[in-house]
């Protein structure tokens, strides 16, 4: 049986390669691959004579049924392994590469034994027979399906960013429906009580093999299907936001203008009594001149002209609903990221603490937001005070403000977050809502 796990571990290892090209590998990449593969198949020979052991010892052979399901359990769990020691990726990543791989190698299996049922196999006692059944049914199926599938499905998902979108719950739910039939193919594929004697029967061969290839399709159909759903409803909600941002930039330009206007006449009133000549009153008028033009407007020069644009405007909404707002930012810093993602992620972090804050009295409507350098890399940092306990639902804030897209915003922010290798967290401290982001500045 050892050339039988063999044979599948390099029709595993072949279909699962194809989903990892293009993911970002670890440090030592090739050292680490290396080694995995020598445990991998270090494992792989001493389970193929552990159950011949065992079975010596007990006086009976182990049934077959029972041993290939912990062995291929045993394989797929290091592979998985593998592909966690030697690649930078999140655990919902490894699981879709992983199961993605199995599904297609199994699916292959099945199908070619569905053929080899009405067709026969190569007489495998002969060398020409051997080579023929090698070449035919155990390698040119899985090179050329591993090639279609990369260049057809894989890659153009890849390019266009669906597979960076990724539901773990459904993906999941989709790898129980696969390995579930893989399961029972194995209890299908052997006679009960029969010496661990094959079953070639058109229920075992056809009917239970068509039944794995169908959970199989259905569990790459749902993985894929989920990404591009989860693609399709980011991109509908950038479009709203960049509608919703045009929309604003026309309303602020308004507001800006109007404010402006009123600071300027109270600012010409002001000097007006400056100009009288009356003495009484003058450091009070000189007082009130200086908060008037130190109020008009907050200039940014962070060094980032994306950043600098979204926290004037920002700030022009907190001042007009009574926000006080401070902001200490290195924009320098924030050049690792695009200015679109910049810009989105800053206005949707500002956009849910001005919301938090409005409802609150005068005393706690601020907003604090800080974005520099901490611990080698690029920190944002937000506070503010919330008036109620947040609830929060796989990791987001729950709140009543966004009705058509729930939670998306905080969403964009966690998405913004993964796509720069970074991570988010919020939580509540008392009355105080805490939004922080990392991003490796290295």
């Amino acid at each position: 049986m050892l050339e039988r796990y063999i044979r599948y571990s390099l029709q595993l290892l072949l279909l699962v390669s194809i989903f990892l090209i293009g993911e970002s590998r670890k440090k030592y990449f090739l050292v680490r691959l290396i080694s995995s593969l020598a445990v991998y198949f270090g494992v792989v020979a001493v389970l193929s004579y552990v159950w011949t052991w065992i079975g010596d010892a007990a006086g009976a052979p182990v049934p077959f049924v029972f041993s290939s399901i912990v062995n291929f359990t045993v394989m797929f769990g290091m592979m998985l392994g593998g592909i966690y020691v030697c690649f930078d990726i999140k655990l919902i990543d490894v699981i879709f590469d992983g199961t993605g791989g199995y599904a297609l190698q199994h699916a292959i299996f099945c199908f070619i034994t569905i053929i080899t049922y009405f067709t026969g196999t190569f007489d495998t006692d002969t060398f020409g027979g051997l080579v023929l059944d090698y070449a035919l049914l155990r390698i040119i199926p899985y090179v050329a399906v591993a090639l279609f599938f990369y260049f057809y499905v894989i890659k153009p998902k890849r390019r266009s960013g669906e597979l960076e979108y990724k539901n773990g719950r459904m993906i999941f739910f989709s790898a129980v429906i696969f390995l579930g039939a893989v399961i029972l193919n194995e209890f299908a594929f052997f006679i009960p009580g029969s010496g661990n004697q094959l079953s070639n029967t058109f229920t075992s061969a056809v009917v239970c093999k068509g039944y794995s290839i169908l959970c199989c399709v259905v569990s790459l159909a749902m993985q894929f299907s989920i990404s591009k759903n989860e693609k399709t409803e980011h991109d509908k909600y950038l479009q709203e936001r960049i509608f919703e941002i045009q929309r604003s930039q026309y309303s602020i330009s308004k507001e800006t203008v109007e404010l402006f206007n009123i600071k300027f006449h109270d600012m010409k009133h002001m000097i007006d009594v400056l100009g009288s000549g009356d003495a009484n009153g003058k450091e009070e008028v000189i007082k009130s001149l200086k908060e008037e033009i130190s109020g008009a407007g907050m200039i940014f020069d962070t060094g980032n002209k994306a950043l600098d644009t979204v926290l004037m405007q920002k700030s022009l909404v907190c001042q007009s609903n009574g926000i006080h707002f401070t902001c200490l930012a290195d924009g320098q810093l924030t050049k690792i990221i695009d200015d679109m993602d910049l810009y989105v992620l800053v206005a949707n972090i500002l956009d849910n603490a001005i919301n938090a804050v409005k409802p609150l009295e005068e005393s706690k409507r601020g907003i604090e937001l800080t974005i520099g350098e901490s611990g080698g890399a690029l920190l944002v940092r937000c506070e503010n005070y919330c008036g109620k306990n947040t609830n929060f639902v796989n990791g987001l804030p729950v709140t009543d403000g966004d009705k058509r897209y729930h939670g998306f915003g905080t969403r964009s922010i966690l998405h913004t977050a993964e796509k720069y290798k970074g991570a988010a967290r919020m939580y509540q401290d008392g009355d105080v809502f805490h939004t922080d982001i990392v991003f490796p500045l290295g």
